[in-house]
């Protein structure tokens, strides 16, 4: 991408018509898709880290962390490949309130390295409210015949 822009910059000299028109074209579609990771690289390499809730769902976003060099932790659900993640945290990806609880505890964590006030991790079940909406629980999405699966592996890995 960030050859695209300089190259725009001196206005693509050296190429067609039809050329140009394509890494316009090229250069628009990564910096829709791509514009909110472009920065990165200035990043301290501490806070250089990705949370997932589900790897195979977000495969282009593991995909771009890992051309970052960004390390990523995941839930690793039993249909997940453990290697798809840095650091894979077994349990239910499919369910709002294992999610909720996990990143939850993930957030107090860094929220009292950070010297923040921690909200579920280390307080009495009654203090604690999760979403109770039974509709809302995500649904394990059966794809035919494990094909996205082998596809996600693929372009990540």
């Amino acid at each position: 991408m960030e050859n695209l822009e300089k190259q725009a910059a001196e206005n693509f000299q050296g190429y067609t018509k039809k050329e140009k028109l394509a890494k316009q074209k090229q250069l628009a579609k990564l910096q829709k898709n791509l514009n909110g990771i472009k920065g990165l690289k200035d990043v301290p390499l501490f806070s250089l880290i990705m949370l997932v809730a589900d790897p195979l769902k977000d495969a282009i976003a593991v995909k771009e962390a890992r051309k970052k060099g960004i390390k990523i932790i995941g839930i690793t659900d039993s249909n997940v490949d453990p290697s798809l993640v840095d650091f894979g945290i077994p349990a239910n990806d499919d369910s709002t309130k294992s999610i909720t609880l996990i990143f939850t505890v993930l957030a107090d964590a860094i929220a009292s390295a950070k010297g923040g006030k921690k909200l579920f991790a280390y307080q009495s079940d009654e203090n604690i409210i999760l979403p109770e909406d039974p509709e809302k629980e995500l649904k394990q999405t059966r794809y035919r015949n494990n094909s996205f699966e082998k596809f996600a592996r693929q372009k990540i890995l």
